[in-house]
Order: structure tokens, then sequence, then C-alpha cells
């Protein structure tokens, strides 16, 4: 509910900035006229979204909208030419001239290619479809705005095997992207962890079905739903200010994107190399507009459909912690104290769908509903072999750099199977009116994110006094010695079984106003602009979990040998041994559960996992701004501002003492802080082809709810404390960008660099003596809690060249080239953890980079491509230890997409991705150390299918 503070904050806000407004009434000048148009790429047809449209000499710029529509509401009376411009076509040139009083609405203004020799015939079809068309798109809307943004265009999406939304946008700029299970899960903005980035959807915030994370996971939503992918990368006052990485919107189709009647449908099937099995994958999308109402044209329905059933599988080896020193009769070498091996079997079904209604209701009103829904269904069965080498005794003189010989260990073959149901609901109702010097926009939306875990089963079979060695290299990991006893089912007993349910929830309610009124300082135009929302936040996160260790009720203790089916086959990295049956094992686990909740219940495991990591949070922000935009010049626009956010939080978790088998829960504790961001951005167009950006803003990123929430774990002595008293990570952040776009030709060449400083950088410190709440009279060993650090930097440069060669000759003309790399260092400052040691931020990667070779004429269009990214440092798994430290290594990944036109409606194409088999590779220490940690190949996936374009 909203706070008195943040309502009276909210409504003084909107009063104070209406006030500024009503004050610069006088400064417009008399006798002016409004202009509207549209820029098509055939006649009242396909609007171009992004086109510059000027009036010349010395007066005002503006950008089409996503139907190609513009509007200048307010224009000194008097003679101008119109021009436009848009990225690959030729520019339009036009006279015009304008009464005092009128409103002037211009006949559409209809675009030609750049390439000589094409006909207004194919003109549609280059700009809407295919790589060329994608290409002008993007950075036609680049080019437009005036801060700093990279653009995915929907047919761009299609040229890439991308089958999600964090895939597509790791072809962008200083973009990379977190995997599992070989796909793309979280975008990596210019370095920055992924819970710093602000993800919407049509301009709606998006909420994390992640239990304890802000981070939303792009995978859940499929690629070939969208229109387009916008990063802004420099945030404007009218922006939420909680994004120090980019503001990521993911916007859905409008039926006047497409300009009036069409439907699209694919068909495909897929073959992964590790499962052999064959995927299937469909999409239709829809969208036509309607006459209503005595209008033209003026009512839009879009709505589309996707659906993927991807089977996969992944082997790995990794490690269960990092090596120890060890002393041996030979000398001193690192030794694992646990290696594991874990075969994963993957089915994941993605539903999305996605309408939208738009409503023209005159020149100056248009309302719209937008709605995406997508459903994630992963289901995840893993087997595992563990050895526990450091419980056993060291066999001397065998110890030496990657392998050693063991008696006595212990040796856990374990089986889970798992089913998660991740949904993203977004809601969005918006609406805009104009009048001769007002504009005003407003939206309703409700957001929800939601994970589901259901009928969890993990079970451990356990046997000890096994002689046992391994050998380990970069990419494996192999036990030797006791191959008799290591895969013998019958000297397996099981030891616990555990069924887990897990529930996540995370809901945003949001309403937002903004106001603009256009003014003419001098003859300069300008424009100030105020606005306020409120968003409201709820987030809990629940998890329930049964854990059974005595089975004398059942029959006695079963063994390993009950329920296999075999050896383990396919798996690549070394023998495995039995393949646990999932049937047989589910077959017993469901048949005996009520007698095993009556007589073999641990209840201490059951207490302690169920309670462990339960909260419920509540997060509401009130914000306001002021926003003021002036042209200096024909060529130089000032863009400047300020917002203020105001945060209530609440939270409540638990109190769980693990030795004494308790748990209750803990207080309600609220916080609240207030944030003025300013921010100041200038667009200096430096010659008709050359644009120059700098800016600077400052904004925040809210601390994760697991740390905030109100929690504490003892385990005997040894404490996890949440912190609701968390301060905010607050950025200052500073770019500045030149892009070039040479005349004649569909390209841009750009470069930049940006600088972001971070202060109360928050790190996880043993609080112990030096916390009030935790004074050494506790008795406690250690309390572990999350805290504000010190400080932490980031310094980066970006460098692109995107260009269609439509001006060479034949058959040259056909190529395209995309290519772009960022260079990007930065450093955290550990405060008194560590003595001060300095770290790379999280998620980090020093270099990432791009490159795409396309050729498209005729009927063919071929498109290679290659993503890379260096290591970055993921985790810090100890703290205090810098050796425990999860380092992700280089990772580069080869597509290839082949298209041919058989019609003008159909299209067959073929993809191939990760041709080079690349896989997941994690070490300890740092990101040249030879230490596994972990080890994952996914295999190829080839995909052949049809599309067709009505």
């Amino acid at each position: 509910m909203l706070s008195t503070t943040a309502a009276r904050t909210l409504f003084t806000a909107i009063a104070f900035a209406s006030f500024a407004f009503q004050s610069t009434a006088g400064i417009a000048q008399e006798s002016t006229a409004s202009v509207s148009g549209r820029v098509v790429a055939a006649a009242d047809q396909v609007g171009l979204e992004g086109a510059l449209v000027r009036l010349v000499p010395s007066g005002p710029q503006v950008t089409t909208g996503r139907d190609g529509r513009f509007r200048f509401p307010q224009v000194t009376a008097g003679e101008y030419e119109l021009q436009v411009e848009y990225v690959g076509l030729e520019p339009a040139r036009r006279s015009v001239s304008f009464a005092p009083g009128s409103a002037n609405r211009l006949e559409p203004v209809i675009l030609s290619r750049l390439a000589a020799g094409s006909t207004g015939s194919d003109i549609e079809e280059i700009v809407v479809l295919g790589q060329k068309g994608g290409q002008a798109a993007s950075l036609s809307q680049e080019r437009a705005s005036d801060a700093l943004v990279s653009v995915v265009a929907s047919d761009q999406i299609g040229n890439f095997p991308d089958q999600n939304v964090a895939e597509a946008l790791q072809r962008l700029p200083g973009l990379s992207v977190t995997r599992d299970q070989g796909e793309g899960r979280f975008p990596v903005v210019r370095g920055a962890d992924p819970n710093f980035n602000a993800i919407t959807i049509n301009g709606a915030r998006v909420p994390s079905p992640v239990g304890s994370e802000r981070s939303v996971p792009l995978d859940v939503i499929p690629a070939d739903l969208l229109e387009k992918l916008e990063v802004t990368k420099s945030l404007t006052p009218d922006m939420d200010g909680d994004s120090i990485g980019g503001a990521i919107n993911i916007r859905s189709l409008s039926a006047f994107d497409r300009g009036g009647f069409s439907l699209q449908f694919r068909g495909e099937g897929s073959y992964n190399e590790e499962s052999e099995e064959f995927s299937p994958k469909g999409s239709v999308v829809w969208t036509d507009i309607f006459d209503v109402n005595g209008g033209s044209g003026n009512l839009g329905i879009a709505a589309s459909v996707s659906f993927f059933n991807r089977e996969a599988e992944s082997d790995n080896v990794e490690a269960d912690g990092p090596p120890e020193l060890t002393t041996d009769t030979t000398g001193d070498f690192f030794a694992f104290g646990e290696l594991e091996q874990r075969a994963y079997e993957i089915t994941r079904d993605r539903l999305g769908a996605t309408l939208s209604i738009d409503y023209l209701h005159s020149d100056t009103s248009k309302y719209s509903l937008q709605i995406l829904h997508s459903d994630f269904e992963d289901i995840e069965t893993r087997r595992r072999n563990e050895v526990a080498f450091g419980r056993g005794d060291l066999v001397a003189g065998t110890l030496g750099e990657g392998t050693g010989q063991f008696t006595d260990t212990r040796v856990d073959r374990e089986y889970r199977t798992r089913k998660i149901d991740q949904t993203i609901t977004s809601m969005v109702l918006s609406g805009e009116n104009q009048s001769s010097n007002w504009l005003i926009d407003y939206s309703a939306a409700y957001s929800r994110a939601k994970a589901d875990v259901g009928n969890r089963i993990d079970a451990t079979f356990r046997t000890g006094g096994i002689d046992v060695g391994y050998v380990t290299g970069p990419t494996s990991v192999q036990f030797i010695g006791a191959e008799a006893d290591f895969t013998n089912p019958g000297a397996f007993p099981l030891e616990d079984l555990e069924l887990r349910q897990q529930n996540a929830e995370d809901d945003e309610t949001a309403f937002r106003i903004n106001l603009k009124r256009f003014l003419s300082l001098g003859d300069r135009p300008a424009s100030i602009k105020f606005g306020a929302a409120l968003r409201l936040r709820d987030k809990t996160d629940n998890e329930d979990r049964e854990v059974f260790d005595d089975f004398a009720g059942v029959g006695g203790v079963p063994f390993l040998s009950q329920f296999v089916e075999g050896e383990q086959s396919g798996f690549n990295l070394g023998p495995f041994g039995p393949r646990i049956s999932a049937d047989a094992l589910s077959s017993y686990f469901f048949s005996n559960l009520d007698t095993l909740r009556a007589t073999g219940l641990d209840t201490g495991g059951t207490n302690e996992d169920s309670n462990v990591g339960d909260f419920e949070s509540s997060e509401d922000v009130t914000s306001a701004y002021l926003m003021g935009t002036v042209d200096l010049s024909d060529d130089v626009r000032l863009i400047g501002g300020v917002r203020y956010e105001h945060t209530e939080f609440e939270t409540q978790g638990r109190i769980v003492d693990i030795e004494n088998e308790t748990a209750s829960l803990a207080p309600k504790i609220s916080n609240s802080y207030s944030d003025v961001l300013p921010s100041l951005h200038l667009r200096w167009n430096t010659s008709d082809n050359v644009i120059l950006r700098a800016s600077y803003s400052a904004s925040l990123v809210r601390p994760l709810f697991n740390q905030s929430a109100n929690r504490l774990i003892d385990d005997d002595g040894d404490v996890f404390a949440g912190n609701p008293e968390l301060d905010p990570i607050r950025s200052q952040a500073f770019d500045l960008s030149v892009a070039w776009y040479p005349e004649g030709v569909q390209a841009a060449v750009g470069a930049g660099v940006f600088y972001k400083m971070l202060d109360d950088f928050i790190v996880e410190a043993d609080v112990l003596g030096t916390d009030p709440d935790f004074p050494l009279s506790t008795g406690f060993a250690e309390v572990i809690k999350p805290i504000n650090g010190d400080d932490a930097e980031v310094l980066g440069f970006e460098v692109y060249y995107q260009q269609s060669f439509d001006n060479l000759p034949a058959p040259w003309d056909g190529f395209l080239i995309s290519a772009n790399a960022a260079v990007i260092d930065s450093e955290a400052d550990l405060g008194s953890i560590r003595g001060g040691e300095k770290i790379p931020l999280p998620r980090q990667s020093d270099t990432v980079g791009n490159l795409s070779i396309g050729y498209e004429k005729n009927r063919w269009s071929l498109r290679a491509s290659v993503a890379y990214r260096d290591a970055y440092l993921d985790l810090l798994e100890d703290p205090s230890d810098a050796a425990a430290d999860n380092y992700v290594r280089e990772h580069t990944q080869l597509d290839f997409t082949v298209k041919y036109n058989i019609t003008d409606a159909f299209t067959i194409y073929l993809e191939h991705s990760n041709a080079n088999d690349e896989p997941q590779s994690v070490v300890y220490g740092g990101s040249s150390s030879r230490f596994l940690r972990q080890y994952e190949v996914y295999g190829y996936t080839t995909a052949l299918g049809i599309q067709g374009v009505f």
C-alpha cells in the first residue's frame, strides 16, 4: 500500500512540475501551425520507424514512430523544405508552407532504395524483410535516438539461430550472456551483473521468477515473438533510475509495424548432437488493420503464438570445492576433496503468445493494450557420481598434478529429477493525447513472474571404504583403481530421499503519467517534460522439503541394484557406471510416500531445508522527474533534468537454528531511502553524417531480495544473516560516443568510451565483533552478512561497424557485414575482506565481440556469425579465500544460417548453431588456473525449417 510519505512525495512533485510548466506558457511563439504526416516504404503500406524528419531552415527535427507517423506540434508559420532520411534509402525532399493557426496533414512520404537498378515493387520487401531490412531498421532507430541506444530488429533476430531473447541480445556492442545448459540466459551489459539491468516489456517493468534475484532469465521468452529489442545505455530523467548496466526493452509486434494484413508462420525441426533427438518448433504471427468509428485504418490487431520443444543432453565433470595444498612423500601438490561426474537429460518446452490492440482515435489520440505471456517448462534429470577423496586416506607417493590414489573413500551415486515451470506475464494499457502544445501519455501495467518446482525427487545411494583414485585434465575427470567396487550397484544402499516443492512469485503493478510542453526559446525548438510513476512490487520465495532417511517401515534399506537399467550410455567424459532408472525410483518413492512420512522422516533436515531460503518482501517506489530539451542550433540538442525516487521496503524471513532443529518467523523490518538522480545529454550533428553524443547520468541498483531479507541461519555457531538495512549500489556514468553514417550507402561506423563509478558495492563479510547486532559475546564462531563495501569502477571502450555493400558491382553487392567489440576493465574494492583486495566485477569479461558476414541476393540469404566473450569472475564461493573464486573461461560460438526463397511467399532455411561444439569451462582461483571447477559439453544443434509470409 502507498504510504503517506510516498503519496506526499508523488503529489508534491507533480504540483511543482505543473507550476513550472504553467510559468513557461508565455514563452511559446504566436502564429504557429501544427504539421503531421507519415513516412512509408510503399504507398500507404509499411511505416518506417526511426526516420529523421526535418523542417529546413531553422526548423525542428522529429523522429517517426513505429507506424511511420510524425508530428510537429508547433511550427512557426512560413515556408520550409521537408527533409526525410532513413538509413539505406534515398533521402526525400519536399517544399511545404504553413499558414498561422493551421493544422497540416501531409501526403505520405515514400522513400526509395539507394541501390541502382531497384524498382518500387521491391521496396517493401527489402525494408521489412531480410538481413538488409533488419540492418537498416536498427541503424535508423539508433541514429535517430537522442540517448545512446542499441537495437535488434525482428528481421535481424530471424537471421540468427537465436532461440530466446538473451541470445538475440548477445549480438549487440558491449553485450554478452551467461549460459545454462548451452542456452543464453542472462544478458550482461557493459560488464555489469545481470542484476544491474532493468528489463521491460513494452515499457512495463518485468519482475523475476528467480526467487532471490532481480535479474530476469530471458531464456523464458522466445525470440520469434518480438518486433524489436532496445538497449538504452545512458539513462534520461524520464526513465526508471534503477539501471547501472542497461535498460532493455522487449517490444512485441503491433499491426501498424506491418502496415496491414500479414500472416507469417514457421515450422522447424532440430537435431541435437548430444541427445540424438529431434525437437519441433513452430510459430504463427497475424496482423490486420480495420476501419472503425468512421476512421480509416485506425484499429490494428496483432497476435502471435510460438512453441518449442527442445530435447537435449549435456555431459559434465566438476569439483565440489577448490583443491587444497597437500604434502606427499614426493612433494607438495594440490589435491581435490570431491570430484563429480554428471549426466543431464533436458526437456524444455517454451510456449509464448502476444496480443496487441492499437486504436488511433485521431491524429492526436491513440490507445493500446499489449499483452505478452510466456511459459517455460524445464524438465531436468541428473545422474551424478561423487567421490569424497577428502574423507579417505592418501596413498603415499601417488599424489601428483591432477592425479592421486586414496583408500577408504566415500562414494555417492545420486539421482535428481525436477520440473521448473517459469511464467512471465505482462499487460500494459496505455494512451497518448496531443494538443497544440502539449503531449500527455499514461499507462497502467501489471507484470507477474512465477516459478513453480513440483515433486522434485533427490535420491542418494552411498557406500564407504572404497579404494579409488582420480586423474583430472582440463576437460575430464576419471576415477581409477576400483572399477569393480565403484560400479557394483549391489554395494550402494539408499542413504536418503528428498521431496521438494518450491514457489517463487514476483508481482509489480505500475502507474505512469508524462506531460510534455512544446516551446520555442527565441527561434529554437524546446520542450519541458515532467511526470511521475508509482511501482508496487511484492516478492516471495517459499520452499518445502521432506527428507527421509529411515526405510525400515518400507521393508528395509533398498540398494541401487533395485533401480538400475543397464549402463549409462552416451556419457563422453569417461566411464560412468550403472544408470539409475527414473521410472523404478519414482514408483518406489510415491508408492511408499505415506509410510515414509509416518516412519522415515528426518525432522531436523526437513525443518532446516524448508525454512532457510524463505522470505516475503515488498518494495514500493515513488518517482517524479523534470526534464528539459532545447535545440541550441540546427545541429546541437541538449537534454537535462533530474529524477527523484523514494523507496520503501519491508521484509520478513526466517530464524533457523540447525543444531536445535527449530525455525520461526523473523520480525518484519522496514527501510526507506531517497535518491536524486541528475542527468545531462548532448547530441551534436557535427556534419550531415556524423553524430557525437556525450552524457552524464546517475542511477542505482537496489539490493537483491535474499541479501536484504530479514533472516538468520545458525549452523552450530556459523551464522548467515540477511541485512534489511543495506543501501542500494549507486552509480555515476559518463559516456562519449561518435557515429558516422556514410552518405550514399547503408552503413554505420561508431566508437565510444564509458566510465562508471559505483558506491556502496555489496559484498559478504564476517561481521562478528564489528556489527553491534553481533558482538563477540554472542558466542558465534562467525557471522557472514552482506554489507555495503567501498566502491567499484568500470572503464570501457566500444567500437562497431555495419555495412550493406549495395554500391559494389555484382555479385559483390550482396554482401553485408556486422562487427563490434568492447574492451572493459573493472575494479571492485572489497574493503576489509581479504585485506582490501580488489577484484573485477562479477560477470565482467575483459573483451566481448561479434562478427557476422552475410550474403543476400536473388533468392539466397547466407549468414555466418561468431560471438566471443573473454573469461569472467562468476562467484566468490568463499568470501575469505580467493582460491575458491569461480572463473568462467572464454567462450567462442560459431553459428550458420542458410535461407532460400522458394517463392515470394515461402522460404526454407537451415541453421547450425554451436558448430564448433564450444563447452562451458569453469576453473578455481583465476581465469588462467589449471584447477577444474566445471567442464560441460552440449554438442551442436542443426535445424531445418520452412517459413511462409503472406
